[in-house]
């Protein structure tokens, strides 16, 4: 797609554009493969334009459709939302761990390449995940996601939301919205936690 990009951006005369990086390509195979990455760099600074780079990892529109190959085959290690009836969807899970360290283990590979390749600063801002969320279910009811919503809110969201008393459940504290505002605290945490490099 890319020999049709450029004459476009020339013809609008438009100085930034924006392109996703798919981690499926990134990390075909565990392991890291930055020819893609690095194409997007050599080919915007030939047409003199900046990158706005987004990063298609855990979700893409609260789909799976960018992970790995290798991540979706194990949908064990890797698993999916949890509707409220048993049934997995294709929205990943905000509870799985060892798909929340591979996103960041790429993530921030994506970030140190970055910051070793580009050192014109054609990359001016990076976009971490894109479009977070689920599809077909309020929140995520897998056993992990039932464990959380029954704990006692973090303190730091009931301050924030000016919530009083400490202590109570997500129920308790936000009533008909606690499902909604529960599922939108463990993505939001989730891609927090890749920012972070954790």
């Amino acid at each position: 797609m890319l020999p049709k990009v450029w004459p476009a951006i020339e013809y609008l005369h438009a100085n930034t554009v924006e392109m996703p990086v798919y981690w499926e390509q990134f990390e075909p195979q565990q392991g890291f493969d930055y020819t893609v990455v690095d194409t997007l760099l050599a080919q915007a600074r030939d047409h003199h334009v900046h990158l706005v780079l987004l990063w298609f990892g855990t979700w893409k529109n609260g789909s799976a459709h960018y992970m790995p190959g290798w991540m979706k085959s194990d949908p064990e290690r890797y698993p999916r939302v949890t509707d409220a009836n048993g049934r997995r969807l294709d929205s990943p899970s905000p509870y799985a761990s060892e798909a929340l360290q591979a996103d960041v283990r790429a993530f921030t590979a994506l970030m140190r390449h970055l910051k070793m390749a580009d050192q014109r600063r054609t990359v001016i801002m990076v976009q971490v995940e894109n479009e977070p969320g689920t599809w077909g279910s309020v929140r995520d009811y897998s056993p992990a996601a039932v464990k959380a919503f029954d704990a006692p809110v973090p303190a730091p969201i009931l301050a924030a939301m000016g919530k009083k008393p400490a202590n109570v459940s997500w129920k308790e504290a936000f009533g008909h919205n606690a499902d909604e505002f529960f599922h939108a605290w463990a993505v939001a945490r989730y891609v927090g936690e890749i920012v972070a490099g954790r």
